[in-house]
């Protein structure tokens, strides 16, 4: 099993402070004989959005390394993964990638990011690591547009 993310805690507090309810912590997928971790399984327990009994893997980020695109490849290409597995396994759970305000700011909003985002199905929650707190869910089908020339 992989260590806990740098903001692992931080993103623990801001979605229990947002309305759910942390089911597992790592959320563990078996497939054909491999077993994977996705770092939160989380439920919705609250009416307010219509949260309840909704199933959520979250996969954090933070971004750190010195090069964001290897990050970001990282990323991307461990989210795939759980995604296809996710699919396999159990289809109701959606998977979503947090990662820090800043980084969304700095990094995702780049025309490059944007256009990368646009040819993928990535749904993400966008969180402030030093409020604990989540700033903004962007399904999917919200992000990026490939960039205009």
């Amino acid at each position: 099993m992989a260590a806990k993310d740098l903001y692992h805690q931080a993103v623990v507090k801001a979605l229990e402070a947002d309305g759910w309810m942390v089911r597992k912590d790592p959320l563990a997928i078996t497939f054909l004989n491999r077993t994977v971790f996705v770092d939160l399984g989380i439920e919705g327990v609250s009416l307010i959005a219509n949260r309840s009994g909704r199933k959520i893997a979250i996969e954090i980020k933070s971004f750190l390394s010195t090069s964001p695109i290897k990050d970001f490849q990282e990323a991307i290409g461990q989210y795939l993964m759980y995604e296809l597995i996710l699919n396999e396994t159990d289809p109701e759970i959606e998977l979503w990638l947090a990662v820090p305000v800043a980084v969304y700011d700095e990094f995702f909003l780049e025309e490059f990011t944007l256009f990368v985002l646009s040819k993928i199905s990535i749904s993400l929650v966008i969180f402030d690591q030093v409020a604990s707190k989540i700033v903004k869910w962007i399904p999917s089908i919200s992000i990026g547009r490939p960039p205009s020339r």
